[in-house]
């Protein structure tokens, strides 16, 4: 294990480089942090995970003293894996957190391609594309609450948040390990293509999406549900029930029917939803997800979970009575 003690060593000005977007992608690197993240990269390696795969290891002078650190350098040693220790201040300066763990890892950046999607240990079926997501933290959400829907992959548009980012990174809570992803896609491209093989593809957005959506499908009754549910000037979802696409009914995903079939989800952006051209693309939009209760999702966050979760549990539901 190499000590160092300098900002200016190239150790450490290799790792700063990697806040940088650009600097991320000409080199093919990111850096992940914390107990957890680097752990479960560990557990990548071991299980022989394609794709993954550990540079270095970055470690404080705190985080030595533990019994944590003990294990971490048993298997860093086995895989050959190059470890610096920093003193603590030095590491403060590399992290990106405000209270750092005193431990982190360069990882090299994943090679997946759209079979790796449709083909993995889950097999094909439910797929997620962000469109635009501008904040990191809600990217890393919409990747990890993915994972835990049983969904297969997921795509972000070229104008998404840089899932590499070390917010975003932290924000899949590991899962960015092992759900396949592709990044800089055109959705408007990658729609099109898995629609050519079945799959049905659902939109989150807002009432007047509907009746976009409807109107590039030549769905009279879109139009008809937007305009009732825009009547009392909220635009409310729950009036939006005349809306009905290819085993869909209603404006809400709890009616969503996918037992036949794959199905992809898109989540617009946070301020502008999905882009209309992604929209007039769609089997149906989710116009608004509700809980029941008074709390409305409008949110990427709030509305990727609601939703795949209630299709991952449509899908069981389905293959247990099937």
């Amino acid at each position: 294990m190499e000590l160092i003690t300098s900002r200016h060593n190239s150790a450490i000005a290799a790792v700063q480089k990697l806040k940088r977007r650009e600097s991320r992608d000409t080199l093919g690197l990111a850096f992940i942090e914390g107990q957890r993240l680097v752990s479960e990269a560990l557990n990548a390696l071991a299980e022989r995970r394609p794709n993954v795969s550990i540079k270095s290891i970055y470690i404080s002078k705190s985080f030595s003293g533990s019994n944590a650190f003990r294990a971490v350098k048993a298997r860093a040693d086995r895989y050959g894996i190059k470890q610096y220790l920093l003193t603590d201040d030095l590491f403060a300066v590399i992290s990106d957190t405000v209270n750092p763990q005193g431990l982190m890892a360069v990882i090299g950046h994943f090679d997946y391609a759209l079979r790796d999607l449709l083909s993995g240990p889950r097999g094909r079926g439910r797929l997620v594309l962000a469109d635009r997501i501008s904040d990191p933290g809600n990217l890393g959400a919409i990747v990890r609450t993915a994972e835990a829907a049983a969904f297969c992959g997921a795509a972000f548009s070229v104008d998404c948040a840089d899932i590499y980012s070390p917010k975003a990174m932290r924000a899949t809570m590991g899962s960015v390990l092992r759900l396949p992803f592709l990044r800089e896609v055109s959705l408007y491209g990658l729609i099109t293509e898995i629609k050519k093989i079945g799959y049905a593809v659902y939109a989150t957005g807002a009432a007047g999406a509907v009746r976009k959506a409807g109107a590039a499908r030549g769905d009279s009754a879109a139009g008809s549900a937007a305009t009732a549910g825009s009547a009392d000037g909220a635009g409310n979802a729950e009036t939006a029930n005349a809306v009905r696409y290819a085993g869909y009914a209603g404006g809400d995903c709890f009616k969503c029917d996918i037992r036949d079939g794959d199905v992809a989800l898109v989540i617009g952006s946070e301020a502008a939803g999905v882009g209309e051209d992604i929209i007039g693309l769609c089997d149906a939009v989710f116009p608004q997800i509700t809980t029941g209760g008074t709390v409305r999702f409008d949110r990427p966050g709030g509305r990727n979970v609601v939703g795949r979760h209630r299709i991952a549990e449509r899908n069981e539901a389905s293959r247990v009575l099937n």
